[in-house]
């Protein structure tokens, strides 16, 4: 009885599965038909094959689950074994194990010698502030730090062109003072200047100093005739007598611009005078500054640090090489080039050192090796057996010598 139910719900599943099947393969259910007849026949093969694909395609699903299924359960229990298994102590990142070879050169020796002493001091900077392993920021524009400087940045701005602003202000008003006070003053002291050349005394005195200095140089008064002629043609309009009163003026005008030309490129425009804040800036140079001077010349001036000895050899040297301190110095050991151009000029005055190397050059030069300064008459008159001198001097035994 219990075999024939479960035959039974066995096909009512099957018949089930087959309709599920079918509406999701897309295969049409028809109602049955005469089994007779070979049309209904092949359709019957036709759906037990398509039904037979379709039981194969839902094996090959389910057993893909199941193998799914079971890898995840052994994941599962080799999880719950690691956890139930005690911690391993971890293994600083800092000081890794590094195999070293048998065979090293003497920079490979060196380098590891640095890497652990580099090892040893980060384990100390480890100590005093908390670890990193992960990069702070990628950009400095990540970091915090730089967010609050493009903040207050973004608070200061306004104000600090406010201030520049002012200050420019300032400085534009106070040029402007300067520049009319300047003027005032210029205006005064053309004035004053103006007043002094027209007195009488000042001209009668300009005139008493000229006539003094045309009399000692005549150019002085054809200049001055010259320059008057110009100005009294110049003031007489555009009339011209001739040509020549023209090339005259001409040449005076071109002379007078010329001459202001000179006098402006000359010329130089004094700054500005500083404001109290700008004086208070001040630069102080103490390149070459000397704190004692008077000591230092007193020390220069002291020659008793030249031995005797030093001295002979530095007047025999002198005077067979005039100023050539680099190879005088040469032949002193403790003397530099310094020391002997400083001997030079502290003693030029006592030793007369022109008079020495006059002296020396004023001296005969030796003869070349196989020469002889003395000629006898006979190394010039032929040979006749004995010597021409004995002719000359009655045949003494002494030659006839003649300098060179």
């Amino acid at each position: 009885m219990r075999k024939c139910y479960f035959a039974l719900e066995f096909q009512f599943e099957l018949s089930k599965f087959v309709t599920t099947s079918n509406k999701t393969l897309g295969v049409p259910t028809h109602p049955k038909q005469d089994i007779t007849n070979p049309a209904s026949v092949s359709y019957e093969q036709k759906s037990k094959e398509d039904l037979v694909q379709a039981m194969d395609k839902v094996d090959r699903a389910i057993a893909k689950v199941e193998s799914e299924i079971n890898r995840i359960q052994k994941k599962k229990t080799q999880l719950e074994e690691s956890a139930k298994m005690p911690p391993e102590p971890e293994k600083s990142a800092s000081s890794p194990q590094r195999v070293e070879p048998k065979h090293r050169d003497l920079w490979q020796v060196i380098y590891a010698e640095n890497r652990k002493k580099a090892e040893a001091a980060r384990v100390v900077l480890d100590g005093l502030c908390p670890r990193y392993d992960m990069p702070l920021y990628n950009q400095p524009c990540d970091t915090k730090v730089y967010q609050q400087n493009l903040k207050k940045n973004e608070e200061m701005r306004p104000k600090l062109l406010k201030f520049f602003k002012h200050r420019s202000k300032l400085q534009n008003i106070r040029e402007r003072y300067i520049c009319a006070r300047y003027d005032q003053l210029m205006q005064q002291w053309n004035n004053k200047a103006e007043r002094i050349e027209n007195s009488v005394k000042k001209k009668a005195k300009d005139a008493k100093t000229r006539e003094y200095f045309e009399k000692l140089f005549p150019e002085i008064r054809k200049q001055r005739e010259q320059q008057e002629r110009v100005d009294r043609v110049g003031t007489r309009g555009d009339s011209c007598r001739s040509d020549a009163d023209f090339a005259q003026i001409v040449d005076g005008l071109s002379e007078q611009e010329n001459q202001l030309n000179h006098m402006r490129q000359l010329a130089v425009v004094p700054p500005m005078l500083l404001d109290r804040d700008e004086q208070r800036v001040r630069f102080i140079s103490t390149n070459g500054f000397i704190r004692e001077p008077f000591k230092d010349f007193k020390e220069s001036q002291q020659l008793d640090s030249w031995a005797e000895q030093e001295k002979i050899i530095f007047k025999e040297k002198f005077v067979l090489h005039p100023k050539n301190f680099n190879l005088i110095a040469s032949f002193i050991e403790k003397k530099s080039v310094a020391d002997c151009i400083l001997y030079y000029y502290l003693t030029k005055k006592t030793n007369n050192y022109k008079a020495l190397v006059r002296k020396q050059s004023m001296k005969p030069k030796k003869p070349k090796s196989g020469r002889s300064h003395v000629r006898t008459f006979d190394n010039f008159l032929p040979n006749l057996g004995f010597p021409w001198s004995c002719l000359v001097n009655g045949f003494s035994s002494e030659p006839l010598h003649m300098e060179k």
